[in-house]
């Protein structure tokens, strides 16, 4: 029978360079920063279970079940839906730097007697579909409910 060749540990083989270190190289390349590895992501393989499950800052565009929908929508934007503004549905599909540039102000614009003017920037985008205008509605009405949870009715209705 042949001798069977002794298997290398993890370490032996990290000091060899056979095998990839992802968590360092993740690390070194500063593409993560440094505190988003939490307690489950250090204790994995250790044979510890943490007692909480977080997510990484890494996982923060990924949604969960529980997640806000409306997270990106602008304090201000919010107080409209809450106060029962006028507001377009497809501004709640917009990512968070598209709709600041609509929520955050406006546009100056020359005026026919030569002054200057501002106005609100408008947005003309109308929602295509039933599909895209639930998502829209399901953010709008996370916002409102919040404020005003008496009337889930009458949004269902």
């Amino acid at each position: 029978m042949p001798k069977r060749k002794r298997t290398e540990t993890v370490a032996e083989q990290k000091a060899k360079g056979t095998v990839i270190d992802f968590e360092k190289i993740i690390t070194d390349s500063n593409i993560v920063p440094a505190n988003s590895m939490t307690d489950a992501d250090h204790n994995c393989g250790e044979g510890r279970q943490a007692d909480v499950v977080e997510r990484p800052v890494s996982f923060l565009g990924v949604r969960l079940g529980d997640d806000d929908l409306a997270i990106h929508v602008s304090s201000a934007f919010k107080e409209q839906i809450v106060t029962g503004q006028y507001v377009n549905l497809a501004l709640l599909l917009k990512g968070p730097s598209e709709l600041a540039v609509f929520t955050s102000g406006g546009v100056l614009t020359l005026a026919a007697d030569g002054s200057l003017q501002t106005k609100p920037k408008e947005c003309k985008d109308k929602v295509p579909n039933i599909e895209i205008w639930t998502d829209a509605f399901l953010m709008f009405a996370s916002i409102y409910l919040k404020h005003h949870p008496h009337k889930m009715q009458e949004l269902l209705q």
